[in-house]
C-alpha cells in the first residue's frame, strides 16, 4: 500500500512537472526571439538556432529572425550561411543597421576590407555614437597600411565606450608607433597603464614605452640633469669618492647633515647605424652643515669621453675618463683612467660589458691634515664584466666582478697603497609599481696590501669592504623624481685604525631635460 503510494505521488510530480514546462514553452515571434537571444547569450548555439528558426517559421519575413540566425551561424564560423542570412535580413530591411554592422564583422574576418568599410561608413553615418564601428575601422585602415587613420578611429572608440577603452588605447598606440608619432603613441600606452595596471596588454604597452624612449634616447643628441637634496652621514669620511681612507685621520666618527647638488650633461657627438661617441660631464658638491666640517666640503669634476664602432649585437668602445676633486676648497686628487670596452647583447633580455682601464690617481698634500697625501700616487688597472638581465622593461637584475691593482712608490710609505683587489657586485631594479621603482646594489670588495704597513707600523694590510644601497624613487611628472636612499657602508681591517661603519640617509629630487 505505501509503495503504491510513493508511486502515485511521483507519476503525479512528473505530470505537473511536464504541464509545467510546456506552459513556459516560448509562443509567437517575439517570445521565440526572446528564448532564443538567452540561449545565445548562454552560448548554447544549438538550442538559440532552434528558438530562431520557430520564430521564422511564425514569421517567415521576421528581419530579427534573420538576422540572428546569422549570428548564430558566424559565432559557430558557418561564415557563408551567415552572410546569406544578413542579406536576407536586409533585403526585408535595407534600414536594419545591426545587419549592416555585422556584415562588415563578417566582411573583416573574410579580410574582404573594401566591403567591410562600405558597412561600417554606413552604419556610422546613421549611428555615430556607436563605438565599435570605429573600432572595426581602425582595425581595418591599420591592415591597409595606413597607422594615421586607424589611431584616429581607434581614439574615437575609446572616448565613446569605456568597455573598449582598453584595446582601443592600446591599438591606438601602437598605430601611432607605426607611424612615427612617438608623441601620441606614449599617451595612447600610457591611457592603457592607467586603466589596467598589470596583464599582458599592460606588459606590452610597457614594452612599447621602453621602445619610445630608447627612439628618443637615440634621436636626441643631448641630455641634462640636475639634482639636489639632503644627506644625514653618521660617519664623516673625509674623501670625494669612494675610495679607501688617506689615514685613519680621515675617518670623522662625526655625524652631520649635508646639502648636496649634482649636475650631469651628455653629449651624443657621434650616432650612427656603425659608430656612436658621447662626451659626458658632471659635476657634484656637498655642503655640511656642520662649521667645523665646511674645510671638507667635496667638490667633485668629472668628464667621459667615448667613441666606437658597432657590430650587430655587439658594441666597441674606448673610453677616457677624469676625475678632478677639492676638498675644502684645495685641490685634492686628479684621476683618470683609459681603456677598451665591450658590450654584448647576447639576447633580447642579456647584455654583458667587458672593460679594462690603464690610469692614475694623484693627489696633492693639504696643511695641516693631509701632509703627506701625495704619498698615494698609483697607477691602476682595473678588468672585469657587468652581466644584466632584463626581466621586465626598465627592470633589471645585475651582477659583476672586476679585478682592482693599484701600484704605488716604492718608498716605504708609499708602498703602503700597493695592492690587489676582488670587487664582486650584484643588485636589482624592480618593475615600476604606480610610478614606485625599488633599486638595491650590494659591492663587497677584498683587498689585499703588498707590503707591511707603515703608517701606523702594522702587518701588510687585510681589508674587507662591504657596501649595500636601497634606494625607493616615484616618477612625480615625466620629467622629475624623488628619491628617497639609504646606503650602509663599512670597512673591516687587520689594522683597526681603518675601521668604520657609516650609515648615509638621503632624500633627493632630480629634474631632467
Amino acid at each position: 500500500m505505501k509503495n503504491t503510494f510513493l508511486l502515485g505521488i511521483l507519476f503525479f510530480a512528473l505530470f505537473i512537472g511536464t504541464a509545467t514546462a510546456r506552459a513556459e514553452e516560448p509562443q509567437g515571434y517575439h517570445d521565440l526571439l526572446s528564448a532564443g537571444i538567452v540561449r545565445l547569450n548562454q552560448n548554447d548555439l544549438g538550442g538559440a538556432m532552434k528558438r530562431f528558426k520557430q520564430a521564422l517559421d511564425e514569421n517567415p519575413q521576421g528581419v530579427e529572425a534573420f538576422y540572428y540566425i546569422g549570428v548564430t551561424q558566424a559565432r559557430a564560423g558557418r561564415l557563408d550561411e551567415a552572410e546569406k542570412n544578413f542579406k536576407e535580413a536586409l533585403a526585408r530591411d535595407a534600414a536594419f543597421i545591426p545587419a549592416h554592422f555585422d556584415l562588415g564583422v563578417l566582411y573583416y574576418q573574410q579580410d574582404k576590407d573594401d566591403e567591410a568599410l562600405e558597412k561600417f561608413d554606413l552604419v556610422q553615418r546613421v549611428d555615430p555614437s556607436r563605438a565599435r564601428v570605429y573600432y572595426y575601422q581602425g582595425l581595418i585602415l591599420r591592415r591597409m597600411g595606413k597607422p594615421k587613420e586607424a589611431a584616429a578611429k581607434m581614439e574615437k572608440a575609446a572616448s565613446l565606450d569605456p568597455e573598449i577603452a582598453l584595446e582601443a588605447n592600446y591599438h591606438a598606440g601602437s598605430a601611432h608607433f607605426e607611424a612615427g608619432e612617438m608623441g601620441p603613441a606614449r599617451k595612447s600606452f600610457q591611457n592603457v597603464l592607467t586603466l589596467l595596471p598589470e596583464g599582458e596588454t599592460a606588459q606590452s604597452a610597457s614594452d612599447y614605452l621602453e621602445r619610445i624612449d630608447q627612439q628618443a634616447r637615440h634621436q636626441k643628441r643631448w641630455d641634462l640633469s640636475f639634482s639636489a637634496g639632503v644627506q644625514y652621514d653618521d660617519n664623516v669620511i673625509l674623501e670625494p669618492s669612494r675610495t679607501i681612507p688617506s689615514s685613519p685621520q680621515a675617518i670623522t666618527e662625526e655625524s652631520d647633515l649635508l646639502a648636496l647638488l649634482f649636475l650631469r650633461g651628455r653629449y651624443q657627438w657621434l650616432n650612427t647605424p656603425e659608430w656612436t661617441g658621447r662626451a659626458e660631464y658632471s659635476f657634484y658638491q656637498n655642503l655640511h652643515k656642520d662649521d667645523l666640517l665646511n674645510d671638507f666640503n667635496i667638490q667633485s669634476h668629472n668628464v667621459i669621453v667615448n667613441g666606437g664602432r658597432r657590430f650587430g649585437a655587439a658594441e666597441i668602445l674606448l673610453q677616457y675618463e677624469l676625475q678632478f676633486a677639492t676638498l675644502g676648497g684645495d685641490r685634492y686628487l686628479l684621476r683618470q683612467n683609459v681603456g677598451p670596452r665591450l658590450i654584448l647583447q647576447e639576447t633580447k633580455r642579456n647584455v654583458t660589458e667587458f672593460l679594462y682601464q690603464f690610469g692614475s690617481k694623484n693627489f696633492d698634500d693639504i696643511e695641516p691634515l693631509f701632509p703627506d697625501n701625495s704619498d698615494r700616487d698609483v697607477h691602476t688597472h682595473k678588468a672585469g664584466f657587468t652581466h644584466y638581465f632584463v626581466f621586465r622593461p626598465k627592470a633589471n637584475i645585475h651582477f659583476g666582478y672586476y679585478f682592482e691593482r693599484e701600484e704605488a712608490g716604492d718608498r716605504p710609505a708609499e708602498d703602503d697603497w700597493t695592492f690587489d683587489g676582488h670587487r664582486l657586485g650584484a643588485g636589482v631594479v624592480l618593475p615600476p609599481w604606480n610610478k614606485i621603482t625599488l633599486a638595491a646594489d650590494t659591492e663587497y670588495v677584498i683587498r689585499r696590501f703588498d707590503e707591511e704597513n707603515q703608517q701606523p707600523p702594522g702587518a701588510k694590510r687585510e681589508d674587507d669592504e662591504w657596501l649595500a644601497i636601497v634606494t625607493l624613487s616615484r616618477a612625480i611628472t615625466r620629467n622629475v623624481d624623488f628619491a628617497l636612499q639609504y646606503l650602509h657602508q663599512q670597512n673591516d681591517s687587520n689594522i683597526p685604525l681603518f675601521e668604520y661603519r657609516r650609515n648615509i640617509y638621503g632624500g633627493i629630487v632630480t629634474v631632467r631635460f
